[in-house]
């Protein structure tokens, strides 16, 4: 890493914050003082298996670790769409379009799931309590806020922790602002909706 306006190598970090998808450094120059931000997230790489005949077929954790090709086949593709050997769920727990249907293990956490147990039962309660007070699925209503599939199969057990406090946090103001937050034409005014005062 070097400054980028006298490409000093001499540098240090100010602060550091743990966002979802990065973690954010605020850095300075020991030797002009310029103060800088940087980004550090995760590069998703394709990884790819050459088989004997010569084929490539993409890296797929499940059949590397158990030698079997898992599938949906018991959900059909207009309740979960399949891209890309990912199902498209929101949070990776939530079909878009249904209420009061879940999916859990999907992802494969990094570290194994140990952990995660606990803090997943708890956000998973806590929208299987909600959804009945709800209009809407509780996966359209993520979706609005800015909420999407996962990228990748492999997760961050500590992100998954904090997303299910936050979660369990959220769940009752989002039941409360369901319908402005629906009503909202982008997720950054929906996003405005859930945290106006009361």
């Amino acid at each position: 890493m070097r400054c980028p306006t006298c490409k000093s190598e001499d540098l240090r970090v100010l602060e550091t914050r743990d966002l979802d998808e990065a973690i954010r450094r605020r850095r300075e120059c020991a030797v002009c003082g310029r103060r800088f931000t940087t980004f550090e997230r995760i590069d998703v790489l394709r990884l790819y298996v050459l088989k004997r005949d010569g084929r490539r077929e993409p890296y797929d954790l499940v059949v590397a670790a158990t030698g079997y090709h898992l599938r949906v086949p018991f959900v059909p593709s207009d309740v979960v769409p399949v891209i890309d050997e990912i199902p498209q769920l929101i949070a990776g727990v939530l079909p878009e379009r249904y209420k009061n249907f879940y999916f859990t293990s999907f992802g494969q956490p990094r570290y194994g799931a140990g952990p995660l147990i606990t803090a997943g039962a708890k956000a998973l309660v806590a929208m299987i309590r909600a959804q009945p007070q709800m209009e809407h699925p509780i996966g359209a209503v993520l979706r609005r806020l800015g909420e999407g599939p996962p990228l990748t199969a492999l997760a961050d057990p500590f992100q998954m922790m904090r997303r299910s406090a936050r979660a369990v946090k959220m769940m009752p103001r989002i039941v409360a602002r369901e319908a402005a937050i629906m009503r909202a034409n982008s997720s950054v005014t929906a996003t405005m909706q859930l945290f106006r005062p009361w």
